[in-house]
């Protein structure tokens, strides 16, 4: 008896309204290749540091810190020094 369930099965995925189906899941597998083969080819998180500075800015203004960051770089600290009401090199607050 489980013969002809299982040729119908087979009959409805070749010719019947299950060719419908085995199309769809084809091209969600074959998106999901695609979009996993560009993953591990192309994404390599922050490769440069001034990609973690953007993204702890981004992060800073979105919670409402402002332009500020921890990412000290020294020549803007000698060119701010002069600037600085206190002139005092340490610094107290996030770097500008």
């Amino acid at each position: 008896m489980p013969m002809p369930a299982l040729q119908e099965i087979i009959y409805h995925l070749e010719v019947g309204a299950g060719t419908r189906l085995v199309k769809r899941a084809a091209l969600i597998l074959g998106l999901l290749v695609l979009t996993g083969y560009y993953d591990w080819r192309d994404y390599k998180n922050f490769a440069a540091p001034e990609a973690m500075d953007t993204a702890q800015l981004a992060r800073n203004l979105s919670t409402g810190k402002g332009f500020t960051t921890r990412f000290i770089r020294p020549l803007s600290l000698y060119l701010l020094e002069p600037h600085r009401a206190d002139r005092d090199p340490l610094l107290k607050n996030n770097h500008p």
